[in-house]
């Protein structure tokens, strides 16, 4: 049996990579169509759902730095298959709003623009809407004539570095407070946290805008046919 069209329910994680290094792997969900255009081609349109969140434990301590951020991403991807194996590359949007907790509450870090974003001309403030360019590969497993599992990987490239809200230089901190308060300038410099933490000067190294953000998704995909055809 070929399949010419089947919806995909998801259950994948979502971990990435940058300036702050990940606590865990978070989980996500999917939901998406495939569509063979003809043998082996296809297309697959999808709307992922995840989470997330890092800190500075084991790559900087001294910034002392964390967040968490929801993924909400939609894509479309072309793939080419070759037996149960398929290649694909896309394109797709995805929103993200990082946070981050102080004194026990949940704080918008783009909302408070901890980099300065908003107050000066060379700081803008960031888009909470990215692009993503999703590759990868699948695998196909076929479990019935109508059902398959799909074992599927896939990183994406974006055209952002703020999904952790990290990125170039520290902001002048009194200047920070004196616009956006003190939870603003305490979110925009943490290391005065730690013991012997000091404030950075302004301009100091706070992340590497040279190198966009960038994620992936990892699942196993439940696939059911809508529709098929009898090979001849």
């Amino acid at each position: 049996m070929e399949s010419n069209s089947h919806l995909i329910a998801n259950s994948p994680s979502v971990y990435g990579v940058r300036d702050l290094r990940l606590r865990a792997t978070s989980p996500s969900i999917s939901l998406g169509a495939r569509v063979y255009l003809y043998d082996p081609i296809w297309v697959k349109g999808s709307v992922n759902i995840g989470y997330l969140s890092g800190d500075d434990n084991y790559l900087d301590r001294s910034r002392n730095l964390s967040f968490r951020t929801p993924i909400i991403e939609t894509a479309l991807q072309l793939g080419v298959k070759y037996r149960n194996i398929s290649l694909f590359a896309g394109i797709g949007a995805f929103y993200f709003n990082p946070m981050a907790k102080y004194d026990g509450q949940w704080y918008s870090l783009r909302e408070s623009g901890t980099g300065g974003q908003g107050l000066a001309p060379t700081r803008s403030k960031y888009d909470p809407i990215g692009l993503c360019l999703p590759l990868g590969f699948s695998y196909d497993i076929e479990i019935s004539d109508n059902s398959l599992l799909s074992i599927s990987y896939g990183f994406r490239f974006t055209n952002t570095d703020y999904i952790d809200d990290v990125s170039t230089t520290y902001y002048e901190n009194d200047l920070l407070k004196q616009s956006r308060g003190d939870v603003a300038a305490a979110l925009g410099d943490r290391t005065p946290e730690l013991d012997g933490g000091y404030l950075h000067y302004p301009n100091e190294t706070r992340g590497n805008p040279k190198t966009k953000d960038r994620y992936m998704f990892f699942g196993i995909e439940y696939c059911f046919f809508l529709k098929t055809t009898d090979k001849k």
